[in-house]
């Protein structure tokens, strides 16, 4: 009976320290105690498995270390039965973050159990290696991020059930593994659900702080399976503090401030250990590329502008030429850059219903229906256009505008062509 008591009531001395550190109720977690703390607090079970009675249990116990540059150490003892000041035990954790979220842990449970006469109880030595990840370090999601889990395995009390669970459960074998599940509700209140190698629990804690001293409460059921104990359902509960020294961490956020700080520090290090020689190269490459383009850009706008030039002089040569009577152009030809200028010979006029002069063409048609089409559209935008039929060249010319004299024409051919008609061009008729 002994054996079976030192199992259960040790499980409390774990819900002390669990409540501040870990995921789960009683099932070890890869984070513990570190950096020169000291943590306490009692916890209760009702009833015990086979008894129909409570009982209480103290714990105590020390952080040292350092697990984020290094390794931190929890050594824990609890007083397994307040009532009678019987049954102490001893056990001690060995743990490190691993990154991502992630920290994992050794320990061995009972590794020492007396009795207050000095002898040694027949309590089971339990060694375990487990590794909690919490989400919220390493998820963004807003669901993810407050979920945390542990999962382990051990030997002693998670390999082995009691003897009196053995009797009453002999189907019933231990599962060597072990694992928890938490989500927290709020910043304060977290739910929990474990199976402790055994049977299953949950619960429900709550941390805060009265007067600057932090603490930690937690209300759970016990035995929620048949599978092992007296099948009757358990309430487990507790409530816990830490005390940490002036020269150690000062909480839990400080130690997640830590290990940000160190990823940082390794991404630096990453970077300045990179190929920078080849980034810079590679830059160097793209700068070259883009003055390259800047100077072809540069060399098109000026060729542009010489080219603008040139029309410009070809256009006012144009102009004079028309003015004193000169046609620079033979018969029948249509140029269509600048002010463009086509004449017509009178003799192979086919339209002698329209008048000669000068006709301002915005477009040209090889077939009428893509002449009457176009001037369908050139009226629903209020530009009055007509058609003129160039039977010699079996063309279909879409003109807006009809003028005796040239230099009017070639007037409003300019502006058509800053409304849009870009190709627009003055046909002599």
């Amino acid at each position: 009976m002994k054996k079976l008591k030192s199992i259960i009531i040790f499980s409390f001395s774990l819900l002390i320290s669990s409540m501040a550190f870990s995921q789960g109720i009683v099932v070890p977690g890869g984070t513990g105690a570190y950096g020169n703390m000291v943590y306490g607090g009692i916890g209760i079970l009702s009833p015990e498995p086979y008894v129909n009675k409570s009982d209480i249990v103290a714990s105590l116990g020390v952080g040292l270390g350092d697990p984020v540059k290094g390794l931190g150490f929890e050594i824990g003892s609890s007083m397994l039965n307040l009532s009678s000041t019987d049954l102490y035990n001893a056990g001690v954790k060995v743990h490190r973050y691993l990154g991502k979220g992630i920290y994992g842990a050794i320990g061995i449970e009972n590794l020492l159990s007396l009795t207050a006469s000095g002898a040694k109880s027949d309590g089971a030595l339990s060694e375990y290696i487990s590794f909690s990840q919490m989400l919220s370090e390493v998820s963004t999601s807003p669901v993810l991020s407050r979920f945390s889990y542990t999962l382990g395995a051990g030997a002693g009390r998670f390999s082995k059930l009691s003897v009196l669970d053995e009797i009453n459960h002999p189907n019933s074998k231990a599962t060597w593994a072990f694992g928890a599940l938490a989500f927290k509700f709020t910043k304060s209140i977290s739910g929990h659900l474990e199976w402790t190698g055994t049977n299953l629990n949950s619960g429900i804690s709550l941390n805060g702080k009265i007067f600057s001293i932090p603490f930690s409460v937690m209300f759970a059921a016990a035995d929620l399976t048949n599978y092992t104990g007296d099948d009757k359902v358990r309430f487990i509960g507790g409530i816990g503090t830490i005390y940490k020294f002036k020269n150690g961490p000062d909480d839990r956020e400080l130690m997640l401030n830590k290990i940000l700080e160190n990823q940082e520090k390794e991404s630096l290090r990453k970077l300045l250990e990179s190929p920078c020689e080849e980034q810079i190269d590679s830059i160097k490459k793209l700068q070259d590329k883009i003055k390259q383009l800047q100077s072809d850009l540069d060399n098109c706008n000026k060729n542009t502008a010489d080219l603008q030039d040139k029309l410009n002089k070809c256009n006012a040569n144009n102009s004079n030429n028309f003015n004193n009577g000169e046609n620079p152009q033979s018969n029948n030809v249509e140029n269509h850059q600048g002010e463009n200028v086509s004449k017509l010979d009178p003799k192979t006029r086919t339209n002698s219903s329209v008048p000669a002069g000068y006709y301002v063409v915005i477009h040209t048609f090889k077939y009428e229906n893509q002449a009457i089409r176009a001037t369908e559209i050139e009226k629903k935008k209020n530009n009055d256009s007509q058609i003129l039929n160039n039977k010699t060249r079996k063309l279909f010319y879409v003109y807006t505008s009809y003028f005796k004299n040239l230099k009017e024409a070639l007037k409003r051919s300019k502006e058509e062509r800053e409304k849009g008609h870009v190709g627009t061009w003055v046909h002599i008729y």
